[in-house]
């Protein structure tokens, strides 16, 4: 939690005032995605992140989303790290942040 913290310029110290991730809702052409919304992550950066999705919390079935495999986008820009995926209520993401400090 802490290298989250920091990462995206939080203070592990404190309460959150937020909902981190943000997450809100997008149509894209006909189908309706959800989006979650990161602090945008530093220029320079040599943390790798990676999102990941699954629909069975219980099981250890967590897979890497790819940019543009089964309608994911992920964007990263100086507003935020976004994640938009297509709407699933049985769906879960995570993101795996792996630094190399």
């Amino acid at each position: 939690i802490n290298l989250v913290e920091f990462l995206f310029g939080g203070d592990p110290m404190t309460a959150d005032s937020f909902q981190f991730p943000e997450v809100s809702q997008e149509v894209i052409g006909e189908a309706r995605y959800a989006v979650f919304r990161y602090p945008a992550v530093p220029a320079g950066t040599e943390s790798q992140i990676t999102p990941e999705a699954t629909v069975d919390l219980a099981g250890d079935s967590w897979a890497p989303l790819q940019n543009g495999v089964a309608g994911i986008i992920i964007e990263s820009t100086a507003e935020g790290y976004f994640v938009k995926m297509p709407a699933d209520v049985r769906q879960y993401l995570r993101l795996i942040i792996a630094s190399a400090l």
